[in-house]
């Protein structure tokens, strides 16, 4: 039987004092949860902002 691969993007809010190799160990185990509990996900994209602060997207929102 052939398998659908997914591909899932989201994003997680962290506090906004860790370093980026913090934040990049966060996302990595969301990540990891994400393709371990959901048999047909193939990978996942996981973007952090941080807790509090404007979005950085705000400059190209106009273009989504």
């Amino acid at each position: 039987m052939d398998r659908a691969w997914l591909h899932a993007e989201t994003g997680v809010t962290v506090d906004a004092t860790p370093s980026v190799s913090e934040a990049h160990a966060i996302v990595a185990q969301v990540e990891y949860r994400l393709i371990s509990e959901v048999s047909s996900l193939a990978r996942a994209t996981v973007h952090t902002d941080p807790h509090g602060s404007r979005d950085a997207h705000d400059l190209i929102a106009h273009h989504r």
